[in-house]
């Protein structure tokens, strides 16, 4: 499997991650965290409606704890209409 550098969202950090032409294909990315949007209906910069594709950003795990206080942990999704919400502690597991 190929290597792949990508760059934080938020430092521009490199980070690794594997290569794959398949986007189907979900692989981790060391050292951070891969966030997927399909878009939003109230954005003005990326709502494709009915295309199919996808916004990809990485963080790395740096700039997640240096915005702690920014970040919210879901939990307990029931039924997927339902979640308990917590504020995010990387020291738990």
């Amino acid at each position: 499997m190929d290597k792949l550098m990508v760059n934080c969202f938020c430092c521009a950090n490199e980070l690794e991650t594997e290569y794959s032409d398949n986007p189907l294909v979900n692989y981790p990315v060391y050292g951070g965290l891969i966030f997927r949007a399909n878009g939003n209906f109230g954005s003005t910069v990326f709502d494709p409606i009915t295309e199919d594709k996808r916004l990809i950003i990485y963080v790395c795990d740096e700039c997640v704890v240096n915005n702690i206080d920014k970040v919210d942990l879901i939990y307990d999704i029931e039924n997927k209409t339902k979640a308990k919400q917590k504020p995010f502690n990387p020291e738990e597991d």
